[in-house]
């Protein structure tokens, strides 16, 4: 659709198309649908920040939440869902299915739609803060959290769940705790960092 598209992850984001800068907003109007309610992508809608969400982070996404042998009829229980962007990546790379965790009210329009959807791929809706008791991990692949901190509800659990995990980290004291729970880093966080400064990615994969 376009000779040249660069996205370039500063704050505030800025776009250019043909080295023209332009709005995210127009940019996603030129680059997907928009309905009275969103943005669709190719049959998953999402709102625009969630829209932005995902046009910044896919390509991220392919490097954090695929581990080594990929993911290919994978069970994935999806923990800080959104509206569904990442279930839509989840989904573009051969997932199974995947169940949601989202308790922000905001996005459960946009879920229900992807559900409808996305019938065979998006399995359940669970609109709640994630509560690990209640959860059997194990009978998952996967789980990716995305939680502004309360990733760290699952450290009493770990010693039993036997599935690929992959999230997101906030803080120095969190990375440090899962660092000792056997997570590794993609990359090391820069040494001048201040402790509650890091945004940053941890995985352990099942050998």
């Amino acid at each position: 659709m376009f000779d040249k598209l660069k996205l370039e992850y500063r704050n505030p984001i800025r776009l250019s198309v043909n080295n023209q800068p332009v709005k995210m907003r127009t940019l996603l109007d030129l680059y997907i649908s928009r309905g009275k309610d969103g943005y669709m992508f190719e049959g998953w809608l999402f709102n625009l920040d969630y829209s932005v969400i995902y046009l910044k982070e896919k390509d991220k996404w392919k490097k954090y939440y695929i581990p080594p042998n990929g993911i290919e009829n994978y069970k994935i229980l999806d923990v800080g869902g959104g509206c569904g962007e990442t279930a839509k990546f989840f989904t573009d790379n051969g997932a199974n299915f995947i169940d949601i965790i989202e308790p922000n009210s905001i996005c459960w329009h946009y879920l229900e739609v992807n559900k409808k959807n996305h019938k065979k791929k998006i399995r359940n809706i669970i609109k709640t803060t994630f509560n690990p008791e209640e959860i059997n991990f194990n009978e998952y692949d996967l789980v990716k959290l995305d939680i502004e901190g309360y990733e760290m509800d699952l450290l009493p659990f770990l010693e039993g769940i036997n599935i690929n995990i992959v999230l997101e980290s906030h803080n120095l004291y969190t990375v440090n705790k899962f660092l000792k729970a056997g997570f590794k880093m993609f990359k090391e966080p820069p040494k001048n960092i201040q402790l509650y400064g890091l945004v940053t990615q941890l995985y352990k994969w099942v050998k």
